[in-house]
């Protein structure tokens, strides 16, 4: 990202109160601990590592959608609309 990195939007994101309770899910290509750890400390839902192959890669966008569509339950006053819809 040309302004800030990842982690800088998420803390952004995170110390917004209109933001706050959206759930944000890292993907990076990175699987160094210390960026897993930095990232839920400051508030991440997920952390992801981008697989190289492009089918593995449309899969996981893939699986993380359903999570986050189909399968979650967010509470109402997050401002997003709850999980369990088909």
């Amino acid at each position: 990202m040309p302004r800030m990195d990842g982690r800088e939007c998420l803390a952004a994101i995170k110390q917004d109160p209109t933001l706050q309770d959206i759930p944000v899910v890292i993907l990076t290509t990175s699987d160094v601990e210390r960026d897993v750890v930095s990232s839920y400390n400051l508030g991440a839902a997920g952390f992801v590592t981008k697989p190289v192959d492009v089918h593995d890669f449309i899969d996981v966008v893939r699986d993380i959608g359903s999570y986050w569509i189909s399968l979650v339950r967010l509470p109402a006053h997050s401002g997003a609309e709850t999980g369990n819809r088909k």
